[in-house]
């Protein structure tokens, strides 16, 4: 499996959220969280988590699924499942 950059990993986070949440581009410049925009609400997180194992081939445990609030965490996430794989 060929490692993905951290930026690719950013990116792609981003551009699933505003997909899931029909965001226009612009949006998804600043920190993305749970509560803004207004549709990351908690069965739009759901929603998005799907989307992001989906993305990316990876499941998230039970216990991480509360604190990834954030494109942030979700990105650091999605690396640390990444990296697992390797």
């Amino acid at each position: 499996m060929t490692r993905i950059s951290d930026d690719e990993v950013e990116g792609r986070v981003r551009s699933t959220i505003g997909r899931v949440f029909r965001l226009p581009p612009a949006d998804d410049a600043n920190e993305l969280q749970m509560g803004n925009p207004p549709q990351w609400d908690s069965l739009g997180h759901m929603q998005l988590l799907v989307e992001i194992e989906n993305e990316f081939g990876i499941r998230f445990q039970t216990h991480e699924i509360a604190g990834l609030t954030t494109s942030g965490k979700l990105a650091a996430a999605v690396r640390a499942h990444s990296e697992a794989q390797r």
